[in-house]
Order: C-alpha cells, then sequence, then structure tokens
C-alpha cells in the first residue's frame, strides 16, 4: 500500500461509528485496471512498513508531510509491524498496473486497532500464526535488503512459486539458455514512462496514461522481448 499527504490516522475507540466498514478481505479485491476507479476498505496484519520518504528543502531532508504523522506518529508506524497490528484502511484505490497494489486517496483513513467483529478475528488469527507471519515477514525484508551474493535458482524453483508466498519485488537470478530467439520476438512501442504499458501519444509528449492514471506521463520508447528461457530443470 501506498500513501501520500492526504490521509489521516484515526485512533478508534468502541464507540466510533467507523468501526464498522465494510471491509474486503484482500484476495476479494479484483485484480484488473477495470475497477481503478472503485475505491475498497482492507482489513489486514501490517507486516512492514518502509522509511518515510525525504524530500529536500533549503538543502536538508526533511520528512514528506501526512497531517504532521511524518513527525508525530512515524515511530508508531515502525512499531506496527514489529507487533503484527490490525488496521483499517479506507477509501484505497486499487492499482493492477505493475503487479497489484492499493494507493490512498483522499478520503483514505488509517483506522488502528478497530474492533469490530472482523477486526477481531484477524486479531486471533494473527496471535495463532505469528510463525506464519514471521516467515512471511523475512520474505518482505529479504527483498528489501537483498543480499549481495548472487544466488542462483533453477526454472523449476521459479515455477513452483506461489503468489501467497511471493513478494513483488523479489528478484531471482537464473542460468538459462535461449534456444529460439530470433529478433522477431522483440517489440518496439511508444509508452507511459511510469507504468510501461502502451500509449498514443507521440514520442517526448506529455499526457495522461489511460492505465495508470498519471497525469505526468512522457511518451517514451519502450521495447519487449518475449523468450523462452530453459535450463536443466524445466522450460
Amino acid at each position: 500500500m501506498n500513501f501520500n499527504e492526504r490521509m489521516t490516522l484515526i485512533p478508534l475507540t468502541g464507540q466510533s461509528s467507523l468501526c464498522t466498514s465494510p471491509y474486503l478481505s484482500i484476495n476479494e479485491i479484483p485484480r484488473s485496471n477495470d475497477v481503478k476507479e472503485e475505491l475498497v476498505d482492507v482489513l489486514g496484519v501490517v507486516l512492514f512498513v518502509g522509511e518515510t520518504r525525504l524530500v529536500p528543502i533549503n538543502g536538508s531532508d526533511v520528512p514528506v508531510p501526512c497531517d504532521d504523522l511524518a513527525e508525530t506518529d512515524s515511530e508508531l508506524f515502525k512499531k506496527w509491524s514489529s507487533s503484527f497490528m490490525v488496521a483499517g484502511f479506507t477509501a484505497m484505490r486499487i492499482k493492477a498496473y505493475k503487479g497489484f497494489s492499493l494507493g490512498s486517496t483522499m478520503s483514505t483513513e488509517i483506522l488502528v486497532n478497530p474492533t469490530d467483529e472482523k477486526a477481531e478475528k484477524l486479531q486471533l488469527w494473527a496471535a495463532q500464526n505469528e510463525t506464519l507471519l514471521r516467515d512471511r515477514q523475512s520474505i518482505i525484508l529479504e527483498s528489501r535488503n537483498p543480499s549481495q551474493q548472487r544466488i542462483i535458482s533453477t526454472v523449476a524453483e521459479i515455477n513452483a512459486k506461489k503468489a501467497a508466498t511471493t513478494w513483488l519485488e523479489q528478484k531471482f537470478w537464473l542460468k538459462v539458455t535461449m534456444p529460439e530467439a530470433t529478433l522477431d520476438d522483440l517489440y518496439f512501442y511508444l509508452g507511459c514512462s511510469k507504468c510501461g504499458r502502451k500509449g498514443d501519444a507521440e514520442k517526448g509528449a506529455l499526457y495522461k496514461c489511460a492505465h495508470c492514471n498519471n497525469t505526468q506521463s512522457i511518451s517514451v520508447p519502450r521495447i519487449t522481448f518475449k523468450f523462452k528461457a530453459v535450463d536443466a530443470t524445466g522450460t
């Protein structure tokens, strides 16, 4: 999930009307750009919190202002992943390019310690599955802080990966051959400078990308190369 300066943090009490948000589970959220305007409320266990983004102002790097969250609650955020805190995230926009993610909107609110029935069930599940959560967390941390040593994986190992246990940002090194690679497999096009999807603007033009909704996209040359990769374990 990605959050900008327009969202707010709300500590909840049992009497709050916000405790009854119609949360979706992550696997219930559509993975399609066709629903990119749809906003969803999500309940989840926090496994990782990235560093506060810094921007240069007057020669110094300062935290991005997020309703004063960067200054007042940054330490609270960092503690969430160590305690596997359950939190609610409202009015999140679906982003289905380059994998799947959720982004905040002007209406996004982070609900700390929600107390509805779904939240209580998730808190109980998290307490009973701490080993599983720590395994998932280690995958995320490894992808964020990869080893300098290049460990070669096999095609069979990659084919055996499951979406539930694989992080989008994980990188793998393969030693393969491309038995039938030809120049006919190269495809050149003009696409979005952010998401890389094909666009209809002229080279160098500024436009709004219909796929990722970026209003400052630049039409840049792109290339794709489709090939068959083979090693001793598979294709």
